[in-house]
């Protein structure tokens, strides 16, 4: 129940309200922050560059609707439990492109 009500909460206190061009994608530049590892899920945690609002974004497991650098966790090989954010790339600036299909781009 904890999980669920976790779930929830993240979901719903993340909205995401991008003005649309033309092409149906928004693109911005955010600076990388945090991420988390859960077990079913990856949470990214950028700050927009622009606006200094922060960015969540959720990267469920097997799904594909979020394609990100594998770089941006440390390396499991290399650490003890579940990997966080990798050193070398915290406050490192990237681009966020949200496509008109529900699918994030998170490229440098």
């Amino acid at each position: 129940m904890n999980k669920i009500l976790l779930l929830l909460t993240i979901l719903l206190s993340t909205t995401f309200v991008f003005a649309k061009d033309k092409s149906g994608t928004k693109t911005i530049k955010a600076k990388y922050e945090d991420a988390t590892v859960y077990t079913g899920y990856t949470l990214y945690v950028f700050k927009d560059v622009a606006s200094g609002e922060k960015v969540e974004i959720q990267q469920v497991s097997g799904e594909t609707k979020v394609k990100a650098p594998k770089n941006l966790l440390e390396d499991p090989k290399e650490i003890e439990g579940l990997p966080g954010a990798n050193p070398k790339m915290v406050g490192k600036t990237f681009t966020i492109k949200y496509l008109k299909n529900d699918r994030i781009v998170i490229s440098k």
